[in-house]
């Protein structure tokens, strides 16, 4: 993955067999798909085949024990892993509804046969256990069959507005189309907000009598008892006449109606609708009373999150994020990343302020000493000790680029790739120097109170790296600036000796080398390798090397992943420092789940699992909400892959129990 790319950052409405919803209290997560007017197929299809259609998606998409998203294809899920699942959950009437659902939705109707079977017997909801069998016997080119399970069960049970609007799809599968048309009628009776049921019913009357027919389609179906979605479709067209009085008129019949909780497609046609056609205000004032998170969930939390923050509503667009958020659900964690970015991209917008306008900046800088991962007064820090004393000192200054990038100003901004490259790389080039070669290091991180990280626009001078090696105590400084050619960049290093002989000039070396984004991590590692040897024919080799197992890296292609998450832990150590920083310090969940995902790819990696812990830790205190939606991943990341060497293991563990058993931090922000 390049390092841009790292640091950058409507469904057919054809009817179809309709089964029955699933219960309502547990949040829902399943995509419910409105119908826009005039978009019908104008009758039923004819029963799937079997085998998958061209459109059927090639992959599935799961998440696993750490909430990973992991795309399966679908053969592969067919072969190895729904066998296994049906047997699973064959007594459990909800998961095996909806596993068959899933199937269905692939087109493996045929291979659902025994389990549609198996819901229909043992299914509390006889409902939902004869609609699922009926549609599997109907995708499977079974009409008949269907037909008599759908009568049976109507005999029985009596009136059920989905049983007939799927018989009525049987009956035109069998070419019965008198008797279809007066069934559909008969299932809008028994239930007029069926999507399928209804849209087929307009679609029909569409194409008997014209949008004149189809209105009056409409309007019929919606002075039956109960119904509400004839009121939804009915505002859409009053909304396309730009009749926006008539339709919140439409919109309020069917929110009276329906009850509470609301439906959740009510709410996301009524918001989506208003929304599109500019209405954002109203969308707001109908939806957002009747909206909870829990039941409608990022559908409809999407349009609200969307309506607030282009009418400026910021405050409320970050709460209903952090509402979401809180339900975790690993398949919403993109969009919520998304709308976080735009949220902070909104509210740099509506605060900035011209140059010219703003005060003073203050400018400060942190010093990180040795690996960003371990501070000084970490227990970590013992894992890297030495025999003997480190016999010098060097100090890295980065924070510097040049040439063809974004302009930056000390106020807050989101970070760009050549920006956090010239943090990155001198954090690694300095973690590679503390052990590798046995010299201690700090690193200097200009900093802007309450703004971030600022920019230096030219390299670093002779004498200014001077006075941060004596004010650091440091034998040499080493200056590491960036300067940017479109997609590539230049690295220049010099290194200048503190306390040169009379002699020898104080610039001890100074090279240049041409560095891809596309490919950070090789390009890191040739910066090193360099460095190194300059920096052994200054201090000579090293007398003792830490333990080469303590200090395992991903390879070249995860070597960039690793740059930015130290980038991103230099982040959080120094907003932590400040309330309000850490407070608008964008993507903190994308964070963390990046350096989880970062650990789990090379699970035996301690620097890995260091930078995640120390991010945690710091989260701890000033966002434990956060930190806690992360507590069973981490902690099943320790059990599932402890590391062999058991003082490393011991103090990862005690890492843990300083975030979550509640004992005091152990280390402190930068």
């Amino acid at each position: 993955m390049s390092f841009f790319n790292l640091f950058g950052k409507s469904k057919s409405s054809t009817p179809k067999a309709e089964p029955t919803p699933k219960p309502m209290p547990s949040p829902t997560t399943q995509e419910t798909v409105t119908l826009p007017a005039g978009t019908l197929l104008q009758r039923a299809p004819e029963p799937a085949p079997a085998k998958r259609s061209e459109d059927t998606p090639a992959t599935v998409r799961a998440y696993d024990e750490f909430g990973r998203e992991v795309l399966i294809p679908v053969e592969a899920w067919r072969s190895s892993v729904l066998p296994a699942a049906l047997e699973r959950v064959k007594d459990d009437p909800n998961q095996l509804y909806n596993l068959i659902v899933d199937a269905l939705q692939l087109r493996l109707a045929s291979d659902m046969l025994p389990a549609a079977e198996r819901l229909h017997e043992i299914d509390p909801l006889p409902e939902r256990g004869t609609t699922i069998y009926g549609i599997v016997l109907m995708e499977s080119g079974d009409p008949l069959a269907a037909s008599r399970l759908f009568e049976s069960y109507l005999a029985q049970k009596g009136s059920s507005g989905v049983v007939l609007t799927n018989l009525a799809k049987a009956q035109t599968a069998l070419g019965q189309e008198a008797e279809a048309e007066a069934t559909l009628w008969r299932a809008l009776e028994a239930d007029p907000n069926q999507e399928n049921g209804l849209g087929w019913y307009i679609a029909m009357a569409r194409e008997h009598g014209g949008e004149e027919a189809y209105i009056e389609a409409m309007h019929r179906a919606a002075d039956l008892p109960s119904a509400w979605r004839p009121q939804v479709w009915l505002a859409r067209a009053a909304l396309e006449h730009n009749d926006v009085p008539q339709a919140m008129t439409f919109y309020g019949q069917a929110l009276e109606r329906a009850g509470r909780p609301a439906p959740l497609v009510l709410l996301q046609s009524m918001s989506g609708d208003l929304g599109q056609t500019g209405h954002l205000r109203e969308a707001l004032a109908l939806t957002r009373p009747a909206y909870e998170a829990k039941i409608h969930g990022l559908t409809v939390g999407n349009n609200l999150i969307k309506a607030s923050l282009d009418l400026g509503e910021i405050g409320t667009a970050r709460a209903m994020v952090e509402e979401l958020y809180t339900l975790n659900h690993p398949d919403w964690a993109d969009n919520l990343h998304f709308w976080e970015m735009e949220i902070r991209r909104r509210e740099l917008s509506q605060n900035g302020l011209q140059p010219e306008s703003l005060p003073e900046p203050k400018v400060t800088t942190y010093s990180i000493e040795g690996p960003v991962w371990s501070p000084s007064n970490a227990p970590s820090r013992i894992l890297f000790a030495l025999p003997a004393p480190r016999r010098a000192k060097v100090v890295f200054l980065g924070s510097s680029v040049t040439g063809q990038q974004p302009q930056q100003s000390f106020a807050g901004q989101l970070p760009d790739a050549p920006g956090r490259l010239s943090r990155a790389l001198p954090l690694f080039l300095a973690e590679s120097t503390f052990l590798h070669l046995g010299l201690d290091t700090d690193t200097i991180i200009p900093w802007v109170e309450r703004g971030g990280f600022a920019i230096v626009s030219a390299p670093w001078g002779e004498q200014e790296s001077l006075e941060y090696a004596h004010k650091t105590n440091s034998d040499a400084a080493i200056s590491v600036h960036i300067h940017c050619v479109e997609q590539t960049a230049e690295v220049t290093l010099r290194i200048i000796r503190a306390q040169p002989e009379s002699t020898e000039p104080a610039v001890f070396a100074e090279f240049t080398v041409p560095f891809s984004f596309e490919q950070a991590g090789t390009g890191a590692l040739g910066i090193w390798s360099q460095l190194a040897n300059r920096l052994v024919q200054l201090f000579g080799n090293t007398p003792a090397a830490v333990e080469p197992s303590r200090y395992t890296l991903p390879g070249n292609n995860g070597l960039g992943t690793y740059l930015l998450r130290l980038e991103q832990l230099l982040a959080v150590r120094c907003a932590g420092s400040e309330d309000e920083a850490m407070n608008s310090l964008s993507g903190l969940r994308e964070i963390v789940r990046g350096e989880l995902d970062l650990a789990l790819s090379t699970p035996h990696s301690l620097p890995a699992r260091l930078i995640l812990h120390e991010t945690l830790l710091r989260l701890r205190d000033l966002q434990p909400h956060i930190a806690a939606e992360f507590r069973q991943p981490t902690e099943l990341l320790q059990q599932r892959y402890s590391l062999p060497d058991s003082q490393a293991n011991a103090i990862l563990e005690r890492q843990l129990r300083a975030i979550y058993g509640g004992e005091g931090s152990t280390s402190e922000a930068a």
